[in-house]
């Protein structure tokens, strides 16, 4: 089954939330909605346990995203603030 995540308009919602993995990751994810998909996009990467030496990068929302966790990360966490309603869709 398709993991599917409802994203409002102006608001941050968390997508993937993973802490103590040490594991690389991949996730694939399309954005739907009613009107063009925009907005931003939060990656933070914790190095070291307990979040120590976090990063935080943003970027801008598209339609179809890939996203990686590294073996580095102790913890990653992912959250989109879309300008419209949205889905997202974990392919």
């Amino acid at each position: 089954m398709t993991r599917r995540v409802k994203c409002p308009a102006g608001s941050w919602t968390v997508l993937i939330n993973n802490f103590a993995s040490r594991m690389p990751g991949s996730w694939t994810i399309e954005f739907h909605g009613q009107e063009e998909v925009s907005g931003t996009v939060r990656e933070s990467r914790g190095f070291l346990p307990f979040g120590i030496g976090m990063s935080s990068g943003e970027r801008e929302l598209t339609g179809r995203m890939t996203f990686e966790r590294y073996w580095s990360n102790a913890s990653y966490r992912l959250e989109v603030k879309p300008n419209s309603d949205l889905e997202a869709k974990f392919l």
